[in-house]
């Protein structure tokens, strides 16, 4: 299982850089995620594309400290980085892949679960665009 952190690009190279994922609402929306659990990073604006691949590096945890300029975002997991691919996928490869259960309506939470099979394609697709 992974998780899909959906925000902007430049809340994305925060995470990346701080190796922390956060969210504005409820740590139950995180409470499914476990130690080694892929993470993608789906950046709305400018770019609309999925990066990765990330791994939750901790259990939930609520922390006040402002990292990310647009709020707090408490509800947080660490992560650490499995293989890092400097290209995304747009969004439009990824809603013509036969077969991955995220559709566009999926993003409108600030983070979503993928399936084993979904994280299968996701994987195939990065290694595809080296």
């Amino acid at each position: 299982m992974g998780l899909i952190f959906v925000l902007n690009l430049e809340n994305f190279n925060i995470c990346v850089d701080k190796l922390v994922c956060g969210i504005p609402r409820s740590i139950s929306r995180l409470e499914n995620a476990k130690e080694g659990d892929l993470v993608y990073f789906y950046a709305k604006a400018p770019v609309s594309a999925l990066f990765g691949i990330y791994e939750v590096d901790s259990a939930p945890f609520i922390d006040s400290k402002k990292i990310w300029p647009g709020g707090i975002f408490p509800y947080r997991v660490k992560i650490r980085e499995k293989k890092h691919y400097e290209i995304g996928i747009p969004w439009h490869e990824l809603i013509d892949q036969n077969g991955l259960t995220i559709k566009s309506g999926s993003f409108y939470r600030s983070v979503r679960y993928t399936s084993e099979e979904d994280d299968k394609i996701l994987l195939q697709m990065f290694e595809e665009t080296v």
